[in-house]
């Protein structure tokens, strides 16, 4: 975050080897992404085959970006999220064919800069059987 005006603000989401950036929401404090990414949680023919554990165990990490012109994107600060909850919900689920949802909000690892603010994220997280 820049003291002396507004960050060119991004978030990145890593999970289970691939990664997707959000937009860039530029001049802004308070960015709202409103934005929705797709991960394949199907479990590949090898971990099956050795009975690993599949994506679902794989944590989330969602890092936010400040975007400048020339020099490399400023990091803000970030979290990784343990998909437990997620997991948990799932196997409770009487009626395996319904999505199961998480919404919770976060705390920033990091906040250079900012610490005298609580930043947060907001996720929610639809898994379809």
């Amino acid at each position: 975050v820049k003291w002396h005006g507004k960050s060119d603000v991004y978030a990145q989401v890593k999970f289970n080897g691939e990664t997707r950036k959000t937009k860039v929401l530029r001049h802004n404090l308070n960015p709202w992404f409103d934005q929705t990414f797709d991960f394949d949680v199907t479990p590949s023919e090898r971990k099956m085959r050795l009975d690993e554990e599949g994506p679902l165990h794989s944590p989330m990490k969602i890092a936010l970006f400040n975007k400048n012109m020339v020099a490399p994107a400023d990091f803000l600060g970030g979290v990784i999220l343990d998909l437990k909850r997620l997991r948990k919900k799932i196997s409770e689920q009487k009626d395996h064919s319904s999505p199961v949802e998480i919404q919770k909000w976060l705390r920033l690892d990091s906040m250079r800069h900012i610490n005298r603010w609580m930043a947060r994220v907001h996720i929610k997280i639809t898994w379809y059987p």
